[in-house]
């Protein structure tokens, strides 16, 4: 179940098993001070008084959640890629000694560059 909650300028949300928390107030295209977005309420707060939520108003909370966990899954993918590429910057000047000795470059160090080569485009296909 998703659900957002807005009171006293934190925002607390949470998708499946997820949650995370901001200072800041959650954009949408309608006013509010408060917002109740749960399995058991689904309500705002505007000038101290209490409304109920539209369906198009939950149906826009909902994209909104859905927009956050969609970002925080693309950090994720782009923390993991970041790696890889570090792993793969740091096992260059490696690379370019044995090139430049002539020597051929260890099994091991090949196919481990070669996989992580891989998995960074794989995980580039989900951005």
């Amino acid at each position: 179940m998703q659900e957002l909650i807005y009171k006293d300028n934190i925002a607390s949300v949470r998708d499946e098993n997820e949650r995370f928390t901001s200072g800041s107030k959650p954009y949408l295209s309608f006013e509010f001070e408060e917002l109740f977005f749960t399995a058991r309420e689904a309500f705002y707060v505007l000038r101290g008084v209490k409304h109920s939520l539209e369906p198009w108003q939950k149906e826009e909370i909902a994209g909104f959640i859905d927009s956050l966990v969609c970002k925080k899954e693309n950090i994720r993918l782009t923390k993991a890629i970041d790696s890889l590429e570090a792993y793969l910057k740091q096992t260059d000047k490696s690379v370019l000694v044995f090139l430049e000795r002539g020597e051929e470059i260890p099994g091991n160090l090949k196919e481990r560059r070669e996989d992580v080569r891989a998995k960074i485009k794989e995980l580039g296909a989900f951005l």
